[in-house]
Parts: C-alpha cells; structure tokens; sequence
C-alpha cells in the first residue's frame, strides 16, 4: 500500500486547529482511507471543544511539554529551528516553493509538500529524498507519541497508519 497525494494532504489537514467544518471535511475525504472510519464515528458524539483540548494537548502546548510537536526540529533535537529548518527552507527554494506562515519544518507543511511532488513525475528524486531525509527520521517517533499518548482514536489512527507507511518506505 502506498502513500497517496491525498492522504498526505490529509495528514497536515489532520495537524490543523479542528474548526466547527472541520469533522464535514473530514467526512469527504474519508473516502479511500478505510482507517477514519472508527475515528469518524467517535468524532460526530464528541463536542469539537474535547476534539481541539486533544488537538492542543498533542501538537500545541501539552503539560509538561508538548507530547507530539509537529516540527521536525522539535523531534529530532528537542528544540525549534536550527539547521534542519534551515536546510528544508534551501529544499523548497531549489523546488521553487516557499512555506507560507509556518515554520519550513512543520510536518503538515512537508505532507504539502510531498503531496505536490507526488503529482509531478519529473521530481521523484525530490520526493525521494524528502522521505529519506527528513520524514522518516521523525515520523516514527511522531507516529509512536500519537498512539501512545492520544486519548482520541482519530490520533491513533493517524499514527498508526504514519507508521504503516514508515515500514513500507523503510
């Protein structure tokens, strides 16, 4: 099973603030990811301020600490910036692309990423060497902080699935 452009724009749609539309989105794009079925379903009997507590809890400013920063800085070396954000800012320039308000480390910022390149045949080098050198270094732990510590399935979902696609890649 491969990861598709879709499910990778799912994933940094997944690591966004849920917003009262957000379970309707999710909902149209359940289709082909048979792993948002049990998530959907304990999500539409869920009020949305539990849902973003989570969201918060896991990727923002969980107590301690944050449980699953989304930066890949932040797993990797326990801190934000530094040469990794740096080197993936110099990436998206050789590939024409600028990160927007986020952070170039941001996971859900190299899910687009990858999703773009995964639609351009000619850059498979690139979309190799982004999972090569920078997701799979961080989405294993990411993907265990997910399922170990969400107290909601669509979390655990989510990592679970991470680490599917880790495995295959590996």
């Amino acid at each position: 099973m491969t990861v598709m452009s879709d499910e990778l724009q799912l994933f940094a749609l997944l690591l966004g603030a849920p917003e009262p539309e957000s379970l309707v989105v999710l909902e149209a794009m359940a289709e082909g990811h048979p792993w948002l079925a049990a998530p959907l379903a304990e999500l539409k009997h869920l009020p949305l301020d539990k849902w973003q507590g989570e969201h918060t809890a896991l990727f923002v400013s969980g107590y301690p600490h944050t449980i699953a920063p989304p930066f890949i800085s932040a797993l990797r070396h326990g801190q934000m910036g530094g040469g990794v954000e740096e080197a993936l800012i110099d990436f998206y320039q050789r590939l024409g692309l600028q990160p927007d308000e986020m952070p170039a480390d941001y996971l859900g910022t190299l899910f687009e990423c990858a999703a773009w390149l995964q639609s351009q045949p000619d850059r498979a080098a690139e979309w190799e060497a982004l999972w090569q050198e920078y997701l799979l270094p961080a989405l294993p732990d990411f993907s265990r902080r997910l399922i170990e510590h969400s107290g909601l399935q669509l979390y655990r979902a989510m990592g679970k699935r991470l680490e599917e696609i880790c495995n295959e890649r590996a």
